[in-house]
């Protein structure tokens, strides 16, 4: 039964388990379910790695965390239940929010945290004199510098092995498709690595790679498979994704993507593969707990309309959303059968006919534009302001992945929007928070408003425009995640 510890009323605790690849820990009481990270619970404030959690004992509403580097920490759960004023940022020059295409800012603003979540915002005076008798607060100057949301990137492929800087050359050198193929290039090359990496490998290249985006002011994103293409190895990558977001500050939104190409062993039973994506790699994702969504990549060469309406519907019997790869250089309906599906977000979009975007319209679909493939496959980038003029939510993302862009730089996405993609400054931030934690699947994050998490980052300008503005460049003074300010020695790089 529920008790009262140190004069404050808890709840019964029913469960305590660690989970997620030793990466996080799941508390649950009668009525709620937390999960810590390992990254919240680590005592170092001066890694962007956290060890894997060992063991854990509940005494006394205090958890006693022990890391597979020996080191111990403590977590009071009144804290969890209970979340008191813990830390204050102030003197914000500007303190960036959205809300169904409108932006806004509070000149001289300050954020009131406590439990990992945003309390309070406002007026730097105001929160000041509120917090005046709490003397054991912590604040935080923001020197009158920008204070936003962290960013999401909500399309990345973070996990594969080896890189395609051999093929990037050739292809520049004028190498046709076909002899890079020939020269051991292309997808399926990064098949074989990524199936032959060790999970250590895989490990610590997405966390790298999701680190460096870290430092670029991503503090989530949504993480993919889909350069593993068997039932073991995509189920691996999965794994790899959801530790990566438990040990590290960026959190992860992990999608199945098993259908991005017909591996070569199944070239010429192409239906056996999707009977395997189907009937076994989604169930066995959706029962070990490692998915939010499930994509295909819906184009020529790739996998048919047909196709995809198939393992969409797999999708949707196990209960779980649907993304797709679209339009990138074909229009083969998938835009249309996505948005009927209350798909969470169509991505790519270069080619987009009249009745997909009239079936975007009527939908709740965010239109997910990756302006890095264009810029690195030379072809013309979406008109943004198409889809926003028609009501469409548009978030930008760096689409992350070794072949077609390879960047974790998400702020020069926000560039190539407003010079390449006729979208405004403020439609850029708001394509990077709140539109992109919808696509990612997230559903506090993205705004700074009580009861959202209290994912900030402080840059090192006054004003909003410097970030797509001066582009190609690091910008964070300092990021707290879920109220956790992150040491900024760790901007030196990873």
């Amino acid at each position: 039964m529920a008790q009262a510890v140190d004069g404050v009323f808890m709840p019964e605790i029913l469960g305590i388990r660690i989970s997620k690849g030793m990466s996080s820990v799941e508390i649950s009481d009668k009525g709620k379910t937390f999960e810590l990270s390992a990254f919240q619970l680590y005592p170092d404030n001066e890694t962007l790695i956290a060890p894997r959690i060992l063991n854990i004992e509940n005494t006394k509403q205090v958890l006693e965390i022990t890391f597979e580097d020996g080191i111990k920490s403590h977590y009071d759960l009144s804290v969890l239940f209970h979340p008191e004023p813990e830390l204050l940022i102030v003197n914000a020059s500007q303190l960036l929010d959205f809300e169904n295409g409108n932006f806004s800012f509070i000149e001289n603003g300050a954020v009131l945290i406590g439990g990992g979540k945003i309390i309070k915002v406002g007026q730097t005076d105001d929160l000041l004199s509120e917090v005046d008798s709490l003397p054991s607060i912590e604040i935080i100057d923001a020197c009158f510098k920008t204070v936003s949301p962290g960013l999401i990137d909500a399309h990345t492929h973070p996990v594969f092995a080896g890189d395609r800087s051999r093929e990037f050359s050739m292809r520049l050198a004028g190498a046709s498709y076909d002899e890079i193929q020939a020269a051991g290039g292309g997808i399926h090359n990064t098949v074989r690595k990524t199936r032959e990496a060790s999970d250590n490998t895989l490990f610590e290249t997405a966390a790298g790679r999701i680190c460096e985006s870290f430092l670029n002011g991503v503090t989530s994103c949504e993480a993919k498979s889909g350069y593993a293409l068997n039932f073991e190895d995509e189920l691996r990558s999965l794994r790899i994704i959801q530790e990566v977001g438990g040990r590290t500050p960026c959190e992860t939104s992990p999608t199945l993507l098993a259908a991005h190409i017909i591996p070569r062993e199944f070239e010429n039973r192409r239906q056996d593969y999707i009977k395997l994506i189907t009937d076994s790699i989604i169930p066995a994702a959706v029962s070990a707990n490692l998915i939010k969504t499930v994509d295909v990549f819906c184009e020529e060469n790739a996998y048919t309309l047909e196709e995809t309406s198939e393992i969409f519907r797999a999708a949707s019997i196990a209960g779980v959303k649907v993304r797709v790869h679209a339009g990138q250089f074909n229009s083969l309906g998938a835009v249309k059968l996505a948005a009927e599906m209350k798909a969470l977000s169509v991505d790519h979009l270069e080619n987009v006919s009249e009745n997909e975007f009239e079936a975007l319209e009527k939908s709740e679909t965010v239109a997910v534009l990756l302006p890095g493939a264009a810029f690195t496959l030379k072809m013309m980038q979406p008109d943004a302001r198409k889809f926003i003029n028609r009501g469409i939510k548009v978030a930008l993302a760096t689409d992350m992945n070794p072949g077609t862009s390879m960047t974790c730089n998400l702020p020069l996405m926000m560039s190539f929007g407003c010079l390449q993609m006729n979208m405004t400054v403020e439609q850029t931030w708001e394509a990077v928070t709140v539109n992109a934690a919808s696509a990612a699947g997230f559903d506090k994050k993205g705004r700074l408003k009580p009861g959202y998490d209290a994912d900030i980052v402080i840059w090192n300008f006054d004003h909003y425009g410097m970030l797509p503005y001066y582009f190609g460049s690091r910008h964070v003074k300092s990021i707290i995640k879920k109220g956790k300010p992150v040491s900024q020695k760790v901007f030196t790089g990873v």
